[in-house]
């Protein structure tokens, strides 16, 4: 476990925006899977999992290492139609 006195050793390889891998831990007896506020994206595999290893080792419990496999975005917005206006004529 960390503490005060020991700091964790420093991550291996710089963030990747996109990067597609992400390490999350699990958590105290129910084994929940959970994320921190902003999670390290890694750019390949191994780097996820040398992260994870370090990770389990300096913590001494689970961490997962989770691969993205789709990203959906909200379809855009037709601008070329004009506004729908209510029956009254309003918007």
């Amino acid at each position: 476990m960390s503490s005060p006195d020991t700091p964790a050793p420093k991550r291996t390889h710089p963030p990747v925006i996109g990067g597609g891998f992400i390490v999350l831990n699990r958590t105290g007896k129910s084994g929940r899977l959970r994320a921190g506020y902003a999670p390290h994206e890694h750019g390949s595999q191994a780097d996820a999992e040398t992260e994870a290893a370090r990770l389990a080792a300096h913590h001494r419990r689970e961490f997962v290492v989770f691969q993205a496999v789709s990203s959906v975005f909200p379809p855009v917005a037709d601008t070329s139609a004009p506004a729908s206006t209510g029956e009254d004529g309003t918007c």
